[in-house]
């Protein structure tokens, strides 16, 4: 549910002790991937409690009605300011909640880069990324061996992105997998809306680790559809991937991503290990 400011947190609290049902949502939903989630680029959001009811008909009412459920409701609303769009403190602390992060990593940057041969590319990359701010968008991948600094460079562009105020997400595409299962239940079948509520409309979302998930068709498929997803959305959105395999020669069952990764940036990071530092 949407953060309403302290007054609004008042009223939901009354609503709910007195037992009376309400709904929080913003004044109105962006069609564009919001900047903030919580308000949906709106700046305000709507709070409507039902105050009484239910009724079968609206004959003889003098307050404003919904239907609800079994019948016409009397209703109360309100709107109040996003505290997130109003505050831009409270809007990066909120975000830090989201990326997906440890505490240890919200200052890490992505100049660790600097430098060290092989890592250059990625470096540029990043950067390139990074000038996209504050509505970033593509479709780019990161690749190399075990501890180049994969990690690192997702890492280091989310807390980057967090700063500057925009929505961004650092996850590895297991506990995507895993984070589905707990809130679908197992080998739940998931459609391209309920994918799109999760993870698509996420404007920076980093995705680590692409080919290192259990190989049952359950989880090729989904992690499928939420790539294909992102994909069709890279003008959008910015999406950000890292795999130890080369793209041209992805592991059996991944033919459908190294497809799409052609349309999209390809970044190589080799030298020396950075094992202990990122990956």
């Amino acid at each position: 549910m949407s953060i309403l400011p302290r007054d609004g947190q008042a009223e939901v609290a009354l609503a709910e002790l007195s037992g009376q049902p309400y709904v929080v949502m913003p004044l109105y939903v962006a069609e564009r991937p919001p900047a903030c989630r919580n308000c949906m680029d709106s700046n305000f959001l709507f709070l409507r409690v039902l105050t009484g009811g239910p009724y079968l008909s609206t004959i003889g009412s003098k307050k404003p009605v919904t239907w609800w459920r079994d019948g016409w409701w009397t209703v109360e609303s309100k709107v109040y300011l996003c505290p997130l769009c109003s505050d831009p403190q409270a809007r990066i602390a909120n975000l830090w909640e989201t990326c997906g992060l440890e505490v240890n990593e919200r200052e890490w940057r992505l100049d660790f880069l600097r430098g060290i041969p092989g890592k250059q590319a990625a470096l540029k990359a990043g950067n390139q990324i990074l000038a996209g701010c504050p509505r970033p968008t593509g479709w780019t991948i990161f690749w190399g061996d075990y501890g180049m600094g994969k990690s690192g460079v997702l890492i280091s562009l989310v807390t980057a992105f967090v700063r500057a105020g925009v929505p961004a997400r650092y996850v590895r595409a297991g506990d995507i997998l895993a984070e589905i299962r707990a809130s679908y239940g197992d080998d739940a079948r998931l459609d391209e809306v309920e994918l799109e509520n999760i993870y698509g409309s996420q404007r920076v979302l980093a995705i680590d680790e692409i080919d290192r998930i259990s190989d049952t068709s359950w989880s090729r498929s989904t992690l499928m559809m939420l790539l294909d997803t992102r994909y069709k959305r890279r003008g959008e959105v910015c999406t950000i991937l890292a795999t130890n395999s080369n793209p041209d020669d992805m592991p059996s069952g991944f033919e459908y991503l190294q497809s799409r990764l052609s349309d999209g940036e390809r970044v190589m990071l080799s030298g020396v290990t950075l094992r202990g530092k990122d990956d």
